[in-house]
């Protein structure tokens, strides 16, 4: 009886909003790292002013600030592949789970062989990443299998991590809210990723290329082709051809470049409705986009990264939320074309079918899997499994409960 006390309680110290395997019963903490040093920061519940980047002080869309400081974003990833030519941060993602990192698709369209690629955690300053950085290999690079690398719809994926993060100060869940969660009322909210210096270079080889929405579209995006976003270029803006095509993200890092600091933005959820207008992107925003930026434009992700996460705090606890990963966009910080976002609580239900320790049975499309060859290990039970396990049926017996008290 004791136990199921303890197991409870644990239960109900989950972010209400979520139902997620966390670390030490928490997600979406940020920061942890200034209680070890004399940086202030603050997060006002106000509305963001289009003028400032956050800690950036004013950089612009175009140019970089000083960057955050380290453990402002304990739960985003580098991910990165390792060539003959060095390591090239080629798109980011959030870490959900000891285990799984969440990306975006049109990263993986030609990847072939997971070996080469890892996952970069704790880190805001790539060139100087610092000892509570870790690195991870990937196992595998599960992509939604209803995915149009075409359309960009259904522009979400997940990397199964080889061995489980440990959290720090400097490594932390971040949440990825459930349909109970009311996205759009949330206030405060920002953005981040990574941004190099301008720089002419090709491809690296045999990394394939990307895609570049245009923002002329019917109902799903329509693909330019370009260098993928990482693959040693400063951003999809530089590439000729492609002036109307950004990927939103804060760009691409090639291998140990000079100020690789991540950077943030303050910025607002749109309304779905006026992001949709005719004015706006008339019709082309999918429902499982979210529309995040100014209407008058000057602060916006761009030049590539995709995969770049949005969070945004609850309006009650101290908590920030994983409501999006940057995913396409018309243009670089242009009026009334705000970056889009693909909605992580859209995919709720399919994350957590994938990420859970007993995934649901295959569907009849089968699902886009990525193996490192030779490296499939079998999949056993363990204490800790079991324990999430018993955890998430507590957690729906403790919602069940909630709405029958309600």
């Amino acid at each position: 009886m004791a136990l199921l006390g303890l197991l409870v309680l644990l239960a109900l110290a989950r972010p209400v909003g979520a139902t997620w395997d966390s670390c030490r019963g928490t997600c979406g903490l940020r920061p942890l790292a200034f209680d070890h040093s004399s940086l202030v920061r603050s997060y006002p519940r106000s509305d963001g002013d289009p003028g400032a980047l956050g800690p950036s002080g004013g950089a612009s869309a175009g140019k970089d600030g000083p960057g955050v400081p380290s453990g402002s974003w304990p739960g985003i990833a580098s991910i990165r592949a390792t060539m003959e030519n060095g390591t090239w941060h080629m798109c980011t993602g959030a870490l959900i789970h000891p285990r799984w990192v969440l990306s975006v698709a049109r990263c993986f369209v030609e990847v072939r062989d997971v070996s080469p690629w890892t996952v970069l955690i704790g880190a805001t300053d790539l060139s100087q990443p610092g000892p509570e950085a870790k690195q991870q290999r990937i196992r595998r690079i599960l992509m939604h299998q209803d995915y149009n690398a075409d359309s960009e719809c259904n522009n979400i994926a997940l990397l199964e991590l080889e061995q489980p993060v440990e959290c720090s100060d400097y490594i932390q869940l971040a949440c990825v809210p459930d349909r109970s969660l009311a996205v759009p009322k949330l206030k405060t909210c920002y953005m981040a990723g990574w941004r190099a210096a301008p720089d002419s270079g090709q491809c690296p080889p045999g990394l394939g290329r990307g895609r570049a929405g245009t923002g002329q579209r019917a109902k799903c995006p329509e693909p330019h082709l370009g260098c993928a976003p990482g693959q040693g270029q400063s951003g999809l803006g530089a590439q000729p051809g492609l002036g109307k095509g950004f990927v939103p993200g804060f760009g691409s890092v090639a291998s140990v470049p000079a100020g690789a600091v991540l950077q943030e933005a303050k910025v607002r959820l749109m309304d779905a409705q006026l992001c949709n207008s005719s004015r706006w992107y008339g019709g082309a925003v999918h429902p499982q986009d979210l529309c995040a930026g100014y209407p008058r434009g000057g602060i916006d992700t761009c030049q590539g990264d995709v995969g770049a996460p949005l969070v945004c705090k609850d309006n009650d606890e101290d908590n920030f939320w994983l409501v999006g990963l940057s995913s396409w966009g018309e243009g670089c910080a242009r009026a009334r074309r705000p970056g889009l976002f693909t909605s992580t609580q859209h995919f709720h239900g399919w994350i957590r079918a994938h990420t859970g320790p007993n995934p649901a049975a295959p569907t009849a499309a089968p699902l886009p899997t990525l193996n490192a060859p030779g490296r499939e290990p079998p999949v056993v039970p363990t204490p800790e499994s079991a324990l999430r396990s018993l955890l998430e049926k507590l957690q729906e017996l403790v919602e069940v409960l909630k709405s029958r008290i309600g």
